[in-house]
């Protein structure tokens, strides 16, 4: 009888230990432990613009009391057949700044911009660690890589053959193609020696080639600063752009390339509005609106204001019926040139404010009109332009006109600019002033920089509800 006794005693005690909670078990320690601590990562993306921040900072508890070298090891598959080092060190801690990692990860084969798992793990000869996992995005080592055009090209405006090709820029990049990545290329332009400070956007592309006519390319040139009839280096340079799940937006640039540009007579083209929904009527020389023209991109302009119910076109030439723009299904334009017919009008539901975007650019261009909200906005008795390049200096206003079809729109014709600077203000003060650093045309922000102009005489017009001016040369 003790016997079994003995027995049911020995199975009876095992079973009290195995019912205990979890709380109650002390975590057992091997001496030959190694362990990695999981940082918590989730995604990682690499950011090329902060080249020398800590990507990755991991940490681990050695039990066996190691004193030597430790290997930190990432690989693709958790089975770890084909590692690479991360790198190794004698502490219990181990980071990697930005660009290295970047670099080991292109080493692993890991597409750019896409999220994939690695898996990373420690040595120390004897042990090896738990491994933890996460998804890396990556860039790049190497972004656009412009073929042509090759520097040194020059170029001559031909403006008799405005719609032929007048240059060609091309670039080989990573190949997104057979991936699920959606690139987009910005290709610039810019005057030699400005560092790109003020670029003008030649295309926005998913393309790796563009081509540009001798028309656009004069419009481009002009708005980089090169003047009528002059010869000027510009630079070229690509930019390769995605945006992150995270909501960052990683970016490439290219190296640049210089060529050599003669422009043409005409200079930049500007747009005006004509028709009953708008102030000058149907009349193509009625003091007519002017688009404003965007200074990144002279082929695309706007105009946030007021608007009649009706029809309304663009025309590019005051007091002339061509060339002439429209849309004859609500939703691409139209253009006669002079050698066709003339399209339908663009056309307002009813009265109200309105933003009109128009992009002449390209096969058949683009165009959208929105409702625009100017309830909250204020009006002013006086706007007027201040600089160094007008008559009277910094020391007092040269006033616009108020248009009386818009409170928001104002104009001075025929005013007289010497080289220097200017700034639209309102009410005299400086409490209300608008500026930005692009001639011609722009967009001024409240407190903005003055804006540069040459010398010349210009028909001034500027839009308190956004900010946008434009000085077109008389």
């Amino acid at each position: 009888m003790k016997n079994i006794f003995k027995i049911f005693t020995f199975l009876f005690i095992p079973f009290l230990i195995v019912g205990c909670s979890d709380d109650e078990i002390a975590p057992i320690i091997e001496a030959s432990d190694l362990r990695l601590v999981d940082p918590g990562i989730t995604t990682l993306t690499l950011n090329l613009n902060t080249p020398d921040v800590n990507a990755l900072v991991l940490s681990w508890d050695d039990f066996s009391g190691y004193t030597g070298q430790y290997s930190v090891q990432i690989a693709k598959d958790a089975s770890f057949e084909n590692w690479i080092e991360l790198g190794t060190t004698s502490n219990n801690n181990f980071a990697l700044n930005m660009a290295h990692f970047n670099a080991i990860i292109n080493q692993l084969d890991i597409t750019p911009y896409l999220a994939s798992t690695v898996y990373i793990r420690v040595n120390n000869g004897a042990l090896t660690s738990n491994s933890i996992f996460f998804n890396v995005k990556s860039y790049p080592l190497s972004g656009p890589v412009i073929t042509t055009p090759q520097g040194g090209l020059e170029i001559a405006i031909n403006s008799e053959t405005p719609n032929d090709q007048a240059i060609q820029i091309s670039w080989d990049d990573y190949g997104y193609g057979s991936t699920d990545a959606n690139v987009t290329y910005i290709v610039q332009m810019a005057l030699a020696g400005t560092n790109f400070a003020n670029p003008v956007v030649l295309s926005n592309t998913s393309n790796t080639s563009i081509t540009i006519s001798h028309a656009d390319l004069n419009n481009y040139a002009m708005a980089a600063g090169i003047g009528e009839l002059s010869t000027a280096e510009v630079e070229i340079r690509v930019l390769s752009m995605i945006n992150a799940t995270t909501g960052e937006t990683l970016q490439f640039v290219s190296v640049s390339v210089s060529v050599s540009i003669t422009t043409a007579e005409g200079g930049i083209q500007y747009f005006y509005l004509v028709g009953e929904a708008v102030a000058a009527g149907w009349n193509p020389n009625n003091n007519n609106q002017p688009l404003f023209n965007d200074a990144a991109n002279p082929a695309t302009a706007y105009f946030t204001g007021r608007f009649l119910p009706g029809g309304f076109k663009v025309i590019e030439e005051l007091g002339n019926w061509q060339p002439q723009w429209g849309s004859n299904d609500g939703s691409t334009l139209a253009l006669n040139d002079g050698s066709g017919n003339d399209p339908d009008v663009f056309s307002t539901p009813s009265e109200g404010y309105y933003t009109f975007t128009f992009n002449s650019q390209g096969s058949g261009g683009t165009f959208s009109l929105t409702p625009f909200d100017a309830s909250g906005a204020a009006t002013y008795s006086t706007i007027g332009i201040i600089g160094d390049a007008t008559a009277d200096g910094w020391n007092s206003d040269q006033d616009m006109t108020q248009s009386d079809f818009d409170p928001h729109i104002w104009y001075a014709h025929n005013v007289n600019l010497s080289g220097g600077e200017i700034k639209f203000r309102a009410e005299n003060g400086w409490d209300i002033n608008w500026g930005a650093n692009t001639p011609l045309f722009g967009q001024g922000t409240p407190g903005g920089p003055n804006i540069p102009v040459d010398a010349g005489v210009y028909h001034i017009w500027f839009n308190d509800l956004d900010g946008r001016y434009i000085l077109i040369a008389q």
